[in-house]
């Protein structure tokens, strides 16, 4: 064949080739740029959607961490007998000590209370830059039974539950800009105060510790609009979003504030909201409190990654062009040999050879990009497959845990006379935080012997534990409490001092912050009794067959792995008549929440067991657990669940 025939075969080749693929390219420019633009907005309001949701959540955690620690307090002031000013002052420092994001806590009582000649009494204890200070806010300080600033005692006192209050400025005690929670506490049967933590406004971004946030614009608003946090903080307690949007005659900016205020999430793009170039905001409720937060990003910079991804884009598809008519030209007359040499690798690969490898790959025209493409193609499937068997491994590890810690409840109850005793539990994750026990025994004839039996048992020693948090950490910690409770057993069954030594062993292994709560428990069929201690697990709700009346108990003292300075009050022997019920259950059933965010509550578990009080252990606690899954319509639990029922029959 001629030279000028090769050439037109060639210049064909080109004509046939390279022109509709210079179509085909332009076609696939323009759809991509269309679908980058879609593509990328997707990507950013679906980003800052969860991003504020994180963040959102992560200051409903520490609204909850602040909250509870004010409601254990008040629990704390409503059992301790000897409640002096040095033990109350010492309680309010390791309120502050504890959490670092905790500004200040008071214990303020009601007149008349402690102080017989009607003075105020509020021992407070806040953080100041030259440590932790004391005080007593009096009426010399500010009248907080009378003044508008004492709204966070006031509004507790009313409704007689945990309350947080709107921003305002503690003039005369801490002297910044605060949120307050309180939680009122009764002594005697009789309201007696309230304690409280408070969380320092100015701060409030600090104590997320989150590099992200702290490069974010970001807003906190109460349910009325009101500013609870801002960068501009002439804001903060002095305006609402409504107040700027009529001051500024703005219509999108008032649709924002019904928007945020609605407990809705979701998107909005305005103008000077934030700062004054256009921003998109990205805004969530915050559930503790009623508030939500609110975050955006300016709209240049999200779309400088889109002007970027299309600059790229068309750079890299105008290069692979360049390159492919290139290759055309270069390659006309070449191009059958290498592609049958990757042809047969590829077969070899569809055989299940991974390590096939295409060794003259130094060119750099097509054929060895290719080549090269082939090579990583096969490499980065040997780290996939890999990395699939290691994930495989994990998820199987993960379920041999759950069974282990499955395996340790116990297989079936023991049979005690008189009494009917039924338990379950469901963790949320793999791994859960809650379990429970019940281990038959019997006093030998010389009645100093315990005999640990599932068969024959006169008596039982009972457990429910709930350690914060759920998935591997707190299920080790409760399968080590339930192990030192079955070590313990075989030497005394005394339950005080139990409770006792494992608190002391719980303190010294717990890290900082973690806590279980747990209920012990001794059946005895002997007298038809029922003995327990609670150390912060409640409420526990008893069923009396002879009145048709349910009661509730509260905890005798705070969880363990608190603190060593523990008391453990054993209550006295309950006598349960025929058709009587106790139950004991975990937050995870209380809190199960349906899509409205409505708990289950207290309530609903009395309607069910009344309803069922003539049923078996069994089948109330069946019927219990059917309710809670019609309620949140089966949804995930978000808390593990635990249920013990005992009817004496």
């Amino acid at each position: 064949m001629s030279l000028v025939r090769m050439n037109s075969v060639r210049r064909k080749m080109i004509a046939l080739i390279g022109l509709p693929t210079l179509v085909i390219y332009v076609v696939i420019i323009g759809m991509t740029w269309f679908y980058l633009n879609k593509q990328q907005v997707h990507e950013i309001e679906s980003e800052m959607e969860h991003l504020a949701g994180i963040y959102a959540d992560k200051f409903d955690k520490i609204l909850q961490q602040a909250a509870y620690v004010a409601d254990m307090t008040a629990n704390t002031a409503g059992i301790i007998e000897d409640l002096n000013e040095s033990k109350i002052f010492q309680l309010l420092q390791s309120n502050v000590e504890r959490l670092s994001f905790i500004y200040g806590s008071c214990m303020a009582f009601e007149p008349g209370t402690i102080k017989r000649d009607g003075s105020l009494y509020a021992p407070y204890v806040y953080q100041t830059d030259d440590g932790i200070k004391r005080m007593n806010i009096t009426r010399e300080v500010y009248d907080w039974i009378n003044d508008p600033r004492g709204e966070w005692f006031q509004e507790a006192k009313q409704f007689n539950s945990g309350h947080w209050t709107k921003p305002y400025f503690d003039e005369g005690a801490g002297n910044v800009r605060m949120i307050t929670y309180s939680a009122p506490f009764s002594r005697d049967g009789q309201f007696s105060g309230v304690t409280t933590v408070d969380i320092h406004l100015r701060r409030l971004k600090e104590v997320v510790h989150d590099e992200t946030l702290a490069s974010l614009k970001f807003e906190v608003y109460t349910s009325d609009g009101m500013y609870v946090y801002s960068d501009r903080e002439e804001r903060i307690m002095h305006r609402t979003i409504f107040e700027l949007a009529r001051e500024h005659d703005r219509e999108d900016w008032l649709d924002f504030g019904k928007r945020v205020t609605s407990g809705r999430s979701g998107m909005v793009k305005i103008q000077g909201m934030l700062s004054p170039e256009n921003y998109w905001i990205y805004y969530t409720p915050i559930p503790s409190a009623g508030w939500c937060f609110a975050c955006g990003y300016p709209e240049n910079q999200v779309m400088a990654g889109l002007r970027e991804r299309k600059a790229i884009t068309l750079l890299g598809l105008g290069g692979t062009l360049l390159l492919v008519i290139g290759c055309i030209i270069y390659m006309s007359g070449l191009i059958t040999r290498p592609i049958t040499q990757l042809n047969r690798k590829v077969l070899e690969v569809a055989e299940g050879n991974l390590d096939v490898q295409i060794d003259e790959v130094s060119s750099e025209d097509e054929i060895g990009t290719l080549g090269r493409s082939f090579n990583k193609m096969t490499q980065d499937l040997r780290t996939y497959i890999k990395k699939v068997a290691r994930l495989t491994k994990l998820q199987r590890e993960l379920e041999i845990a759950r069974e282990i810690q499955k395996n340790t409840l116990p297989k079936e109850m023991p049979p005690l006379a008189g009494f009917e005793i039924d338990a379950w539990n469901e963790p949320a994750d793999e791994t859960g935080g809650d379990t429970y026990d019940v281990i038959g025994y019997k006093m030998a004839s010389d009645s100093k012997i315990i005999e640990v039996s599932e068969k024959d048992a006169d008596q039982a020693i009972l457990l429910l534990a709930d350690a914060t948090g759920h998935g591997i950490g707190p299920a080790l910690s409760v399968t080590q409490l339930r192990a030192m409770l079955r070590m313990a057993i075989h030497i005394s069954v005394d339950i005080s001092a139990i409770a006792k030594h494992i608190n002391e062993q719980l303190c010294a292994d717990l890290p900082p912050s973690k806590f279980i709560t747990a209920w012990f428990a001794n059946i005895d069929t002997r007298n038809n009794t029922l003995t327990y201690f609670s150390a912060g697990q409640g409420p526990l709700l008893r069923y009396s067959a002879a009145d048709d009346k349910v009661a509730f108990f509260d905890a005798q003292s705070p969880p363990l792995g608190i603190t060593l300075a523990f008391k453990t009050p054993v209550s006295d022997p309950i006598k349960m008549d025929r058709g009587d019920i106790f139950a004991v259950i975990s937050d995870g059933i209380y809190e199960a929440a349906n899509a409205e965010e409505v708990p289950f509550g207290n309530d609903r578990v009395i309607d069910v067991i009344t309803r069922h009080r003539n049923a078996s252990a069994q089948e109330i606690l069946n019927a219990l657990r059917v309710e809670v899954g019609e309620f949140t319509k089966n949804a995930p639990a978000d808390d593990d669940r635990t249920i013990i029922i005992i009817k004496r029959v």
